[in-house]
């Protein structure tokens, strides 16, 4: 089990650079966490600060900037394939001696040498972008915790429940649905290119989140989800992923290098990493609030609100868990636990009423929006649900039980989590 994130909220801080990811999350363990610290003048300044201009903007502004977006990536190969073919040319009439470029030999030698290398670099840079846009060499990381596939046989009343959300929210439904160990629910879209585009759409579902919320409060999350699949979110985040995942493998693979700063190719990534992270920015917060909406409407807003707390709650919960879980394990003394998920089950308790509205206080004062916060604030996006009506709150089970066999899923889930660490 991975449980290496802080549980304290005094420790939950925007430490370095955030790395870019392809994930959807209705919740973000690292957009979310509050820094420490009082928070004067008015509290839902963090809400103009997360992008709620987005909402005067409207969609036609946001195509715009997406637009804007895509203009800049193909600036960006542009000016690698411009500099390459310049290159290439200069090097060419060098070799043939038809320029005053160098007249000495020695010199010569030298700047073949010199373009020759700034030549090589700026291709392969070329390359490997274009081969990381197209394909999904970049990808792996998004799926690399441990998960099991659920299958409709297998879960039958969990795939009926997402079909019904989906149809809810006018969604397209998921192709492949992944119960993880870890404490968080997201969508991803594997997309490959051949004489065929193949995309295939997964969701991802936390098993904490099964264990412990009940069927209504797991719709609010599903309906999120879903949001994206049906808005296209998923499919501009595979581009947009892919491009700065390229964009940081450059740039980290030429640090190591030695005299890396005098290539272009170098600065040409550095520069082009942190713009776009900052870009994207805005619309992947847009595309946050635009699914809360979706979400808010179809399940009711305060019970999205509530939703939202209580699985930021489970989250850090689970973690505190998983780290108990753990050293007792080192103690030898978790002979009664049969694992991590059990043990969290045990010790969840839910916040009361007072409980909720302390949580809610604490994170309005002291969250603090960052530029490179891929959700907006946790006060923002609550003040956006609560616009939304309530809806008449049917019976509701707990989430467990649309999985035919949850001990099997869990004991499944729990043997990868100890292959994964053991490397078996």
């Amino acid at each position: 089990m991975k449980a290496d994130r802080k549980t304290e909220l005094s420790h939950l801080v925007l430490s370095g650079m955030v790395r870019p990811t392809g994930r959807l999350r209705f919740q973000s363990d690292v957009a979310t966490a509050p820094a420490m610290g009082t928070q004067t003048g008015d509290p839902s300044a963090g809400g103009r600060m997360s992008w709620q201009i987005a909402e005067r903007m409207g969609t036609r502004w946001i195509g715009f900037y997406r637009t804007l977006v895509i203009v800049l990536i193909l600036s960006y190969y542009s000016v690698l394939t411009a500099a390459t073919v310049w290159l290439l040319s200069v090097l060419h009439r060098l070799m043939l001696g038809t320029g005053d470029i160098v007249s000495m030999t020695v010199s010569r030698g030298a700047a073949h040498l010199a373009l020759g290398v700034i030549l090589v670099a700026l291709a392969t840079q070329l390359w490997r972008g274009l081969v990381g846009l197209v394909t999904p060499v970049h990808d792996e990381d998004d799926l690399r915790g441990a998960a099991v596939a659920l299958s409709r046989t297998e879960c039958p009343d969990l795939y009926r429940t997402v079909s019904e959300v989906g149809a809810g929210v006018g969604a397209p439904l998921p192709d492949e649905i992944h119960v993880t160990d870890r404490a968080e629910c997201y969508v991803s879209e594997e997309r490959r290119f051949a004489i065929r585009t193949h995309r295939r759409l997964i969701l991802v579902l936390g098993l904490p989140h099964l264990a412990v919320l009940d069927t209504s409060e797991l719709k609010v999350i599903l309906a999120h989800e879903l949001a994206h699949f049906r808005s296209g979110d998923t499919t501009f985040g595979v581009f947009i992923y892919r491009f700065l995942e390229s964009l940081r493998v450059a740039h980290q693979s030429g640090s190591a290098r030695r005299w890396v700063w005098l290539t272009p190719s170098y600065w040409i990534s550095k520069l082009a990493f942190h713009l776009f992270l900052r870009m994207v920015t805005p619309i992947r917060q847009y595309q946050e609030l635009r699914a809360d909406s979706l979400s808010a409407a179809y399940c009711g807003g305060d019970l999205a609100a509530r939703t939202l707390l209580k699985e930021w709650l489970l989250a850090h919960q689970f973690d505190a868990a998983a780290t108990e879980f753990q050293q007792m394990q080192a103690d030898h003394s978790a002979d009664g636990e049969a694992n991590a998920f059990r043990h969290f089950t045990s010790r969840w308790c839910e916040f009361s009423t007072a409980g909720q509205e302390y949580l809610e206080r604490r994170l309005t004062e002291e969250e603090r929006p960052s530029i490179l916060d891929s959700h907006p604030t946790t006060g923002a996006r609550l003040d956006l649900m609560r616009r939304f009506p309530p809806q008449t709150r049917q019976f509701s089970l707990p989430s467990r039980y649309l999985l035919k066999d949850f001990n099997a899923v869990e004991s499944r889930l729990y043997a990868s989590c100890e292959a994964a660490e053991t490397g078996v």
